[in-house]
Order: structure tokens, then sequence, then C-alpha cells
């Protein structure tokens, strides 16, 4: 999931712990915007 975080913001400079966090949040933000899309 980290990936994702890195696809969107490679200038982040957040730790593994947040990026962890960042990737959980943003997974749900994809899955809300691709679930209507598909």
């Amino acid at each position: 999931m980290v990936y994702f975080c890195v696809y969107i913001c490679p200038d982040c400079g957040y730790k593994a712990d947040r990026d962890l966090n960042a990737a959980r949040n943003i997974d749900r933000w994809f899955v809300d915007i691709f679930i209507p899309v598909a």
C-alpha cells in the first residue's frame, strides 16, 4: 500500500509508519473514487 503514497506524493518525507497510515486513508479514498467510476 505504501507504493500508493509514493505514487501520489513522491516528494513526501513521511516515515514508514506514517506512510502506512496515509496509504490506508488513500486506499479508502481510492476505493470511494474507483467504485463509482467502475
